[in-house]
């Protein structure tokens, strides 16, 4: 899919893509949750990087941690998540990128980057952008190499990113996501 929004970038006749650093197209860049928190069998979830993947959030019932609502309570004691907020996994498998659709019972642990895009910047279309080779390769180059790989949140905001108009976005989020939905439907037809 990166291959397509590089070409779109190329061939835009509008106006040009402007360059930023992707801190200054968000209101929100935050980690999950440091802290440590005891198991109990009824609460919200807490995920991490694993529950990240395909680009959904994965939640396996019988497995994920639980914790109690006092401590989610405090993990968001000053900020909420909210439906548009993008995940990018930024400690173990880095890179992999979800969207919050709907409001569920859960929260993320450090491995787990929430990027809430400003007015001017379409949540899928920062999805979209986050997955292309340069983003990756840009995160690549930033992974520091400690005990499990992982890149810290000042270098992720650091990163070069390319904005077009928001109407631009949106026509490349909706290209997009019929491209994604039609491979979706063959993956689906080749596992039957």
């Amino acid at each position: 899919m990166s291959h397509q929004l590089c070409h779109l970038k190329c061939c835009s006749t509008t106006n040009a893509w402007e360059q930023r650093k992707l801190r200054g197209l968000l209101t929100l860049l935050k980690d999950g949750s440091h802290g440590t928190h005891v198991d109990v069998d009824v609460g919200p979830y807490l995920l991490s990087a694993k529950n990240i993947k395909n680009g959904c959030i994965h939640i396996d019932k019988q497995h994920d941690r639980k914790i109690s609502q006092t401590d989610y309570n405090k993990i968001h004691a000053k900020y909420r998540l909210e439906i548009g907020d993008v995940l990018l996994t930024i400690v173990g498998s880095i890179g992999n990128t979800a969207i919050i659709e709907r409001n569920d019972d859960f929260t993320f642990q450090r491995s787990v980057a929430i990027l809430r895009p400003s007015g001017g910047l379409d949540s899928y279309f920062l999805k979209y952008e986050l997955q292309t080779s340069r983003f990756k390769a840009e995160l690549e180059s930033r992974k520091s190499q400690s005990a499990q790989a992982g890149v810290y949140l000042w270098e992720v905001g650091s990163i070069p990113f390319f904005q077009p108009s928001l109407k631009e976005q949106k026509l490349v989020s909706h290209l997009l996501k019929q491209i994604e939905n039609v491979v979706t439907l063959h993956q689906r037809k080749q596992d039957f």
